[in-house]
């Protein structure tokens, strides 16, 4: 598990993972998918890819 380093955007172009959160809480995003990264202390989250499609994402940054 690891903190986003800052608040940020991830956009899901391609392929499949699944999050999860320090709560337990677990989503499966595919393209097309948005979620907003702000777990920027304690544990953090963790990411898998599922299936074989490499995924490949778009962060957006945002101002502090």
């Amino acid at each position: 598990p690891h903190p986003a380093p800052r608040r940020q955007f991830a956009f899901v172009l391609a392929g499949e993972l699944e999050g999860a959160v320090s709560d337990g809480e677990v989503r499966r995003l595919g393209p097309g998918s948005v979620i907003l990264l702000e777990d920027m202390w304690g544990k953090g989250h963790t990411t898998r890819v599922v299936g074989n499609d490499p995924v490949v994402l778009a962060l957006v940054q945002l101002p502090d």
